[in-house]
């Protein structure tokens, strides 16, 4: 017998649903949906030393950019049933489409439809898959959005609202029957936020089919797949032997499990799906990853919130107030003990006036904005770093074998005493002090393997060449960047070096040979820069546009600059630059005579 658990991939309310349900029906086998391909990575689940947030990545082992990544928050439902497993002793597999396959079918779409993107390409920037979208475009929205503001979709300009309450937010539906206006605030209501489980996945399972059989939404061929797969996963498990089985799924495809559908029919949905070979590791994920903000199709509200529900407890908004008041309190804002209690008392009072069971997000905040702020919504924003999302990084246990260039960058960052953080660090470095020094050349080395947890900031004012400031932060997507960075080398040093080399081979201006020769040089990568200097040299030779070798300057002046500090010999570089100025100002005159407006324009950038 198969027992079907419709969740919310992110929802504290639903993982401690799961975790009763199992705790009641003591199955022999847990079936969780995810990548199959990462089913032996299920173990380390239940290492102590692991600390979510954490994310498994899948990835084409051919083509990088083809990549998944599971994350998985203490709160979410997928993670406490793992754990569960892992306490009780009993067998567990992941239920989805494998990412070989799924993998396999993007590529053949691409090629089928090549000529067609092709022409896309040509109009429209590429973006990359949604399972590991950056979300460069919304990191403004997370820290200067108003609190009462709603995400902006990560992926879809605005339609009429009832085009989004079908297509977008099918919860809504249920929602407004219910005499909501908001289907988040709903779900939060009656499924995360609620105290007791009576008959809970029975009615998730009753909405859910309601929504898809009234709706008749279209469904995507690779979620019909995903479904069909499923089905014949528990097929098998059925006739394994297990007896108590029980399938941890997201909600909307809940129906779709329990439907009768022939086993005919799955295979031939299945028939012939294209496989490529895939790699799997784990990695550290961050609370602000798991934000709607954020671009993530799963992702949450508020992170803070949630993991605050999971900790639980009868004094649960007490304790949320309180945290927010010592945040407001450090930024010097009047936070007293007294306004705590006036605050709570107000959340209550607006959770009864508006029918709510018990105070929530909202309410607190509202509560929050008037007691604390006086109206003003302005300091709230204080808390979305600290409270609402939070900083937290999961860390993973030692031994979890990794890829060597990941191996070594983390050596690397212990030596150096470098921390990888979620929050952002400011790190000033003395080069004339041997660790500032060797903390500059590893980070200048990541920066050429275009792996950014360091970026760097302008020079200090007053400190000529002896000084470097970078802000530091370690975004998930970096795993990523390592994978596609490891095919140069093992370690940083020597990949590094690779890297620079063959993009030097493919330079065809002399300005950015100059600039890939600077970070030679500031990554302390003596073979590669020789190399790129003789490739300089010929280049500069051989230039006739006086505008490229006059953009050539600067870099070159630079590095001669940063030799007193980095004991490089740059007396070929001395010397280049002084060649280099000679040509410009006898070609010059002749080359911007006669020039328009824009064309001059351009040159004076």
């Amino acid at each position: 017998m198969t027992t079907i658990l419709g969740i919310r991939h992110h929802g504290p309310g639903c993982a401690r649903s799961v975790v009763r349900a199992l705790d009641q029906l003591q199955p022999d086998l847990v079936l969780i949906e995810g990548p199959p391909d990462a089913d032996e990575w299920m173990q380390v689940a239940g290492d102590a030393a692991i600390k979510p947030p954490v994310a498994l990545l899948v990835y084409d082992a051919a083509e990088v950019k083809h990549a998944s990544f599971y994350p998985f928050a203490e709160f979410s439902p997928e993670w406490q049933a793992m754990r569960w497993a892992q306490r009780h002793g009993v067998k567990m597999r992941f239920m989805d489409l494998p990412c070989a396959h799924r993998f396999g079918l993007e590529a053949a779409l691409q090629e089928e439809e090549g000529a067609e993107s092709a022409e896309d390409a040509e109009a429209t920037p590429d973006t990359p898959p949604m399972s590991h979208k950056s979300y460069t475009a919304y990191k403004s929205y997370v820290t200067t959005a108003p609190l009462s503001a709603n995400p902006p979709a990560a992926q879809d300009a605005p339609t009429p609202a009832n085009a989004r309450s079908l297509t977008h937010d099918p919860i809504l539906h249920l929602a407004r029957a219910d005499g909501y206006t908001d289907g988040e605030r709903w779900w939060n209501d009656r499924v995360e936020e609620r105290q007791d489980d009576a008959d809970f996945f029975e009615a998730i399972l009753t909405g859910m089919s309601a929504l898809r059989t009234e709706l008749a939404l279209p469904e995507a061929d690779l979620d019909l797949k995903r479904e069909a797969w499923m089905r014949r996963g528990i097929r098998e498990a059925e006739k394994s032997g297990a007896q108590r089985i029980v399938m941890i799924c997201g909600a909307w495809h809940a129906p779709a499990l329990v439907q009768p559908v022939k086993a005919s029919e799955d295979a031939a949905l299945l028939k012939g799906l294209p496989k490529t070979k895939v790699k799997v590791t784990w990695t550290p994920w961050s609370l602000e990853r798991l934000t709607s903000a954020s671009g993530y199709g799963a992702g949450v509200e508020s992170p803070g919130w949630y993991a605050h529900l999971w900790e639980g407890g009868a004094d649960l908004i007490e304790r949320w107030i309180t945290r927010a008041a010592r945040v407001l309190r450090a930024a010097d804002y009047g936070a007293s003990s007294a306004s705590v209690i006036e605050a709570v008392r107000l959340s209550t009072a607006l959770a009864g006036l508006r029918g709510r069971p018990r105070p929530g997000l909202a309410e607190t905040m509202e509560a929050m904005r008037s007691v604390f702020c006086q109206g003003d919504a302005t300091p709230l924003s204080l808390l979305r770093k600290h409270l609402l999302v939070g900083e937290k990084l999961g860390v993973l246990p030692e031994g979890l074998p990794l890829l060597p260039l990941h191996e070594d960058i983390q050596q690397q960052q212990k030596s150096l005493r470098l921390k990888p953080t979620a929050g952002a660090v400011l790190l000033e470095l003395d080069l004339r002090e041997e660790n500032g020094q060797a903390r500059s050349i590893f980070l200048h080395r990541l920066e050429a393997l275009h792996i950014p947890w360091g970026r760097k900031n302008g020079a200090p004012r007053g400190k000529g060449t002896f000084k470097e400031s970078w802000t530091l932060k370690w975004e998930a997507d970096l795993v990523l960047a390592i994978v596609d960075a490891s095919r140069f080398g093992n370690t940083t040093a020597i990949a590094a070096g690779a890297r620079l080399a063959e993009e030097a081979g493919k330079a065809e201006r002399l300005e950015v040979l100059v600039e890939l020769l600077e970070t030679s040089l500031l990554a302390d990568l003596p073979a590669a820069g020789a190399a790129i200097m003789a490739q300089v040299q010929a280049a500069a030779a051989t230039g006739e546009d006086p505008a490229d070798l006059l953009r050539a300057i600067p870099p070159l002046v630079r590095l001669a600059r940063y030799g007193n500090v980095r004991k490089s010999d740059l007396d070929q570089v001395g010397l280049m630059v002084t060649g280099l100025a000679v040509r410009v100002h006898a070609e010059l005159p002749g080359a911007v005579s006669g020039l328009d407006d824009e064309a001059a324009a351009e040159l004076g950038k």
